[in-house]
């Protein structure tokens, strides 16, 4: 995911296109939008990725199930991680009458090795359960041209639309039910095959290239779900995304409790969750199986001084100190197995190529100087990613301005060796608490920032040092 805009979702009446980096710190004061930028990104992902579609014989595309009878819904608990964003009018902005919700992303892919980018929105209206939203309109877009769904007040489909480049006035697509030569297939899917194959492209005056334009805006979403998330599935499972909250960490429970049977997997806690999906997914702490993803653990428990990990009889995890002492994970500090929980989690998701990971303050629980190594175990878990050919998005909500530093320090390091500026994965988003949009902090090739933070992060400490000598 590249880019993000919103509009009437929570805190942001408008958001504008932001352009996302590889690992995006968002900073600012509480209820500034932070976690609402994040929320909008997982609930929109998570409902892309449920889309049922699948490639038919003739390449275009049968969004068979999607496109019923009736108009799809939008799910604000979202499927694949533990996050629920409430009733639709807990969520639409309060404030200029607004009826609907837009969220729209862009995405990157690779087309006959040239990159290329292409845009999706979801416009969400009013629904009459909860947790559920109507989706009125569906539009695909590149730089030049947009083809958009459009559905009625009833639910039914209601037109298919396609803007021509430098055009201000769309062709409007519709098709009647009688049209139907399959009484199962929906009237979108009958007006998108139409519109490919020609059929009617005397009667909407459209030409041959524009008919290529419409085809490959479909194909362009296809590309996006094939190479980011898997989701047709053909070599592996489908890839989802990765949400690292900031939770609550229960130690009171048995040392065998620690792998428990899937019958149960849902009542357990996110620390004993990520030790069970660890175990599954068989990455090896031994140093002599050369195990990367396992290299990766043992390097970043070293790096924040945590000892070594030690997992007995595949269900009882151990840390070994110095002076080889072994002690149960879960009597370990809340600092330690918060940490220890994060860098597990990375390790699981890079082995399973998750193209989208978000963390709710990683720096919960740990002293200033483990909150600036948050930094180097975020940019190491990059490296490995990108070594694997991944391109992984990281957003992380944070309020510790020792992560931030940290990352100023990488960015002047990896400057100072000859990495191009635009290589280095991080971008520093603040959030103004005075209606202000947030913006991009801008790294300059010293680590210093182009732009200022607001008041009561940076300066705080220094402040409070003024007034202390006094």
């Amino acid at each position: 995911m590249k880019t993000i805009e919103l509009n009437n979702f929570k805190k942001f009446e408008h958001l504008p296109e932001k352009e996302l980096g590889f690992i995006n710190l968002l900073v600012g004061k509480c209820n500034s939008g932070k976690s609402s930028f994040s929320q909008a990104a997982i609930s929109f992902i998570d409902n892309l990725l449920h889309i049922d579609m699948n490639r038919d014989e003739d390449n275009l595309g049968k969004l068979n199930i999607f496109f019923q009878s009736k108009r799809p819904t939008f799910h604000f608990k979202c499927e694949d991680v533990e996050l629920d964003l409430g009733q639709f009018n807990d969520i639409i902005h309060k404030g200029g009458g607004a009826t609907e919700i837009i969220l729209k992303c862009g995405f990157d892919f690779k087309d006959g090795g040239k990159k290329q980018r292409v845009f999706v929105s979801f416009t969400i209206g009013s629904h009459s359960k909860d947790n559920f939203g109507n989706i009125n309109k569906i539009a695909i877009e590149s730089y030049t041209h947009k083809f958009e769904f459009s559905f009625e007040e009833d639910g039914a489909f209601g037109y298919c639309s396609y803007l021509r480049k430098d055009s201000d006035t769309p062709i409007i697509f519709k098709s009647n039910a009688d049209d139907l030569t399959d009484p199962n297939e929906h009237l979108l899917i009958r007006v998108v095959r139409n519109i490919i194959r020609g059929n009617e492209s005397e009667k909407y005056e459209l030409t041959t290239e524009d008919i290529k334009i419409i085809e490959n805006l479909i194909n362009m979403l296809f590309s996006v779900l094939d190479q980011e998330f898997n989701y047709f599935g053909k070599y592996e499972e489908k890839r989802g995304i990765t949400y690292i909250p900031a939770f609550y960490i229960n130690t009171n429970y048995e040392k065998e409790e620690c792998y428990d049977n899937y019958k149960n997997y849902k009542n357990l806690d996110y620390f004993r969750k990520t030790l069970n999906d660890f175990i599954d997914s068989k990455i090896s702490l031994n140093e002599n199986d050369e195990d990367k993803y396992g290299q990766f653990v043992n390097k970043m428990m070293e790096k924040f001084g945590l000892g070594s990990l030690i997992v007995e009889d595949q269900q009882c995890f151990f840390v070994e100190d110095k002076r080889d002492c072994l002690t149960p994970l879960h009597l370990s500090g809340k600092g330690a197995i918060r940490l220890i929980t994060i860098i597990l989690r990375l390790a699981i998701c890079i082995k399973e190529k998750s193209p989208l990971v978000f963390i709710e303050e990683p720096e919960q629980n740990l002293h200033p100087n483990l909150q600036s190594l948050l930094a180097d175990l975020l940019f190491d878990a990059y490296l490995l990613a990108k070594r694997d050919g991944q391109n992984i998005n990281f957003i992380v909500e944070t309020h510790s301005e020792y992560l931030v530093r940290r990352s100023q320090l990488i960015v002047k390091k990896c400057c100072e060796v000859g990495v191009e500026r635009d290589s280095i994965p991080f971008k520093t988003f603040y959030f103004p608490d005075d209606g202000k949009q947030p913006f991009d902090m801008e790294y300059n090739e010293n680590g210093s920032f182009s732009k200022d933070f607001g008041p009561g992060f940076t300066d705080e400490s220094a402040k409070l040092a003024i007034n202390l000598i006094r």
